[in-house]
């Protein structure tokens, strides 16, 4: 991969379905583009949008998906995405390789994302921390990602959430710990962000290994190659 992509993509991630199957897909702040190879069917790829809840992504039998996770806030613009539609390609890692100069990122962005996912801060300490009016910051987010930026530090609190359930921490420490004011309302936010309550995501995570610990949509990866489970798309390359 290219310096850019270094910057851009978070994780390369690879999916083979030996059978029909469902994926049940959690919201990480991120966007996929995905190069879908089914027998039969010329190649072809999505883009997933913005997640605001659980997603469930139907996988065809002998799907092979090469995934790449996209930084918030990175803009891919509608022509890469056209030239994408128009030569799929065999080779997805070649093929993308070919639209990523067109691919951008704000860095101011990035930083306003980490600041955002500090659980401590309150959206104002948060704008004050980076110099700029909590109007301002709502504008940047607004802009680059479609989000505000309650929407980015509640994904942040129910992901870590999520995330010390699954390692076995008591679930009324951990409301705590995370800033919720209870152990019910980090229940209800479980259930609104994820579709089932605290003890479903423990059972899920049982059987979904990496459901809830990709990385954080605010941190990169130093790894650009994972296995992972595909996300669906809304962006559909026409043939």
């Amino acid at each position: 991969m290219a310096s850019s992509a270094d910057r851009l993509i978070l994780e390369r991630w690879t999916y083979k379905s030996t059978d029909a199957t469902l994926r049940f897909i959690v919201p990480d702040g991120c966007q996929d583009l995905i190069h879908w190879s089914i027998p039969g069917e010329k190649p072809r790829w999505t883009l997933s949008h913005l997640q605001d809840g659980l997603m469930t992504a139907h996988i065809p039998q002998g799907a092979e998906l090469v995934g790449y996770r996209f930084a918030p806030g990175t803009e891919l613009p509608e022509a890469a995405l056209n030239e994408l539609a128009h030569e799929p390609g065999e080779d997805p890692d070649f093929t993308i390789t070919k639209v990523l100069d067109a691919v951008s990122c704000d860095s101011r962005v990035a930083e306003a994302l980490l600041s955002v996912a500090e659980l401590s801060l309150s959206i104002e300490n948060t704008a004050g921390s980076l110099g700029v009016s909590r109007r301002t910051l709502e504008r940047l987010l607004l802009r680059y990602t479609g989000r505000p930026p309650v929407f980015w530090s509640q994904l942040a609190r129910v992901r870590a959430a999520a995330r010390a359930l699954v390692s076995g921490i008591d679930p009324v420490e951990l409301a705590y710990q995370v800033g919720y004011s209870d152990q019910a309302h980090m229940s209800r936010a479980v259930k609104r962000w994820f579709g089932v309550s605290p003890s479903e995501v423990l059972r899920r995570a049982e059987h979904e290994q990496g459901l809830l610990v990709h990385h954080s949509p605010q941190r990169q990866s130093q790894s650009l190659v994972r296995q992972g489970p595909p996300r669906p798309g809304s962006f559909q390359a026409a043939p």
